[in-house]
């Protein structure tokens, strides 16, 4: 990716917010209003996609992965369709 769609992706689709680490000193702390944003409750699950990294309500998570051998294969075809191969 060029230095401009990294500046760009990051201007219009990055947040950032100020954080910090528990007493432990091992676990970080999300801001009360990220974990609203993102209804964070108690168990979380970290995810990588491409280049980053997604931060889900573990419930969440496992809610919206529930997905068919079917849907995967139609999904496919689709972006097949619109030129992107996996």
């Amino acid at each position: 990716m060029n230095k401009d769609a990294r500046i760009f992706k990051r201007y219009f689709f990055g947040s950032a917010s100020e954080g910090s680490f528990d007493k432990q000193g091992g676990r970080v702390l999300v801001p009360p209003s990220l974990r609203k944003n993102a209804h964070l409750e108690k168990e979380v699950v970290l995810v990588g996609v491409q280049d980053r990294v997604e931060i889900w309500d573990k419930a969440l998570w496992e809610e919206k992965n529930q997905i068919s051998e079917e849907d995967l294969d139609a999904i496919a075809e689709r972006m097949e369709a619109i030129g992107i191969r996996i």
